[in-house]
């Protein structure tokens, strides 16, 4: 990951996002959370329950 500031692997069958930043953490999102793009896209955030309607 290096120069990427954030990874988003969608898993539409599980319905999970996870996302990756380069400090080595990785978060897995469910229908239930609501995602974030900080600092890519300042001010971004959606229910991840809406990317898999």
């Amino acid at each position: 990951m290096v120069g990427v500031p954030m990874i988003w692997i969608v898993d539409p069958f599980a319905e999970l996002i996870d996302v990756y930043h380069p400090n080595g953490v990785r978060h897995s999102l469910t229908a239930s959370d609501e995602i974030t793009a900080e600092p890519v896209l300042s001010g971004f955030s959606c229910p991840v329950a809406d990317i898999f309607e």
